[in-house]
């Protein structure tokens, strides 16, 4: 009788623990706003699903739809599982979570240090591509703390073959080969959205970056963080880092700007270097500019998204100044006072990629703030 009492204790035990190991969660993801949000990533944080959903050894979290369709989906190193949902207008979409195992995945957002070009750290995803300046660049060419920009009309993952290409002189990634090339300049500018502190009518630029930190590096998110020397803003040193984030199927990165040193309030402005044209479009939460146009090379236009703050656009010609540089450059600046930290976005369109026209690339950083302002509604049961 004991021996038929333990069996069954030990049977009731074991259901227990495959019941756990298989339980799930179901994720309700509501878009509350008019518009349709066709590639964008869902959110959940772990916490709320480790009480739910118990992995065995070697399992990881796994993401359906309501059809049962496997999807993409990543854990983040802030202890997030995201994957990518597409909603309709004010469409309600379900989503279940449970254990299983990992699955080798279309990579769509990514990041390197390549050293090979003298410190660059590039990103991109299946949209755009971006990079930033290291300090064994400057003996080269001199400081540039701003953000270059990668055209792209691919959705492929090409900035490793570009570098690789381009360091045995096979192509020049400033020539487009029918993906996309390189061909912003930046110089001793903000280039493609960068921040400064700016006072007295002049931006206090730092030097190019000293260390890197990659966070997260894809299928679906590249996030990392670079760090800079310490900036001296009117007699006051400040340490300064920058947070990079880029979601797959967006035209824009995040970017995390952070101060930390000595106290006090300062403006601070992002800015775009501004060419031989004039063509701003701006409001209080974003600015549109578009380069001036190439026969060869198309049209461009580069964004900056201030979903959290007011900005005070400035437009100038060759009036700005640079600390520490004998050359005013012309921006046009989206200047506010400095919230710790400051978040932004920053991104570009392409007439050769997925941006016909200034309007179409307008539509878009219209349409991408206020999906920043209103989040996805999310609900687990």
């Amino acid at each position: 009788m004991k021996k038929i009492l333990f069996a069954s204790l030990f049977v009731f035990s074991l259901s227990g623990v495959c019941n756990l190991s298989y339980g799930q969660v179901k994720v309700t993801v509501e878009n509350p706003t008019n518009s349709d949000r066709l590639e964008e990533v869902v959110s959940v944080p772990l916490a709320n699903l480790s009480h739910k959903v118990a992995l065995r050894t070697g399992e990881t979290y796994i993401v359906e739809d309501a059809a049962g369709s496997r999807l993409t989906s990543q854990v983040t190193s802030d202890q997030q599982l995201i994957f990518m949902a597409q909603l309709k207008a004010k469409e309600k979409a379900v989503f279940n979570i449970k254990g299983g195992q990992a699955l080798a995945a279309e990579v769509r957002a990514y990041g390197k240090y390549h050293p090979e070009r003298k410190d660059d750290f590039a990103w991109e995803n299946d949209k755009v591509g971006f990079r930033v300046y290291g300090k064994a660049l400057v003996p080269v060419d001199g400081p540039s703390n701003g953000i270059d920009l990668w055209y792209k009309r691919t959705n492929k993952m090409v900035l490793d073959e570009w570098y690789r290409k381009d360091h045995e002189q096979q192509i020049s990634f400033h020539v487009d080969h029918g993906e996309g090339m390189d061909v912003f300049a930046v110089g001793r500018s903000l280039g493609a959205g960068a921040m400064a502190p700016f006072l007295k009518d002049t931006l206090w630029l730092n030097q190019n970056y000293q260390t890197y930190q990659v966070l997260d590096n894809g299928p679906l998110r590249v996030r990392f963080r670079v760090n800079y020397m310490d900036v001296v803003v009117a007699g006051k040193k400040y340490r300064e880092s920058r947070e990079f984030v880029l979601d797959a199927g967006a035209s824009l990165t995040k970017v995390v700007q952070t101060y930390g040193g000595a106290g006090g309030k300062f403006p601070v402005a992002a800015g775009i270097l501004k060419h031989e044209n004039d063509s701003v479009i701006s409001s209080s939460n974003y600015l549109v500019y578009k380069e001036p146009s190439s026969p060869t090379d198309g049209d461009a236009y580069v964004g900056l998204v201030f979903p959290y703050n007011k900005i005070k656009t400035v437009v100038n010609t060759y009036t700005t100044n640079v600390k520490g540089s004998p050359k005013a450059f012309s921006h046009v600046l989206a200047v506010m006072d400095y919230a710790h930290p400051a978040v932004y976005y920053t991104g570009y369109g392409w007439s050769k990629a997925w941006f016909p026209t200034v309007n179409d690339y307008h539509k878009y950083i219209v349409k991408f703030t206020e999906q920043v302002r209103k989040p996805l509604k999310i609900s687990l049961k």
